[in-house]
């Protein structure tokens, strides 16, 4: 684990962690900064049993839950922050969420 990174990972974790199921049986995490995207995707009902879905989340298999628990916020900020954007975002957790999804959507294919 990179010092530094420990900040993305836990200011994305909800107080009560829960799966979502979409309508194709694919499931994902309730991390505040996940979407339904491939890289958020912990496993699917039917290929998967609920044992190796549950182990996936747990330990940051899927793509998104790797990156967030690797890389650091500097390294977020350095690759994407803009210091004339004009854009409001709510929080800090809005904006890194932005970056990390970014980041995961450019490199999703090359992993």
């Amino acid at each position: 684990m990179k010092e530094g990174n420990i900040d993305v990972i836990n200011m994305f974790i909800p107080n009560v962690s829960w799966l979502f199921i979409d309508s194709n049986w694919n499931v994902y995490s309730n991390l505040e900064c996940a979407s339904f995207d491939p890289w958020w995707k912990s496993g699917n009902i039917i290929r998967n049993s609920i044992e190796e879905i549950i182990k996936r989340y747990e330990a940051n298999k899927c793509y998104g839950l790797r990156v967030a628990s690797e890389i650091t916020v500097k390294e977020l900020v350095e690759k994407y922050g803009d210091t004339y954007c004009q854009k409001l975002y709510e929080s800090k957790g809005d904006l890194l969420s932005y970056y990390l999804n970014r980041f995961c959507k450019g490199n999703y294919n090359k992993k």
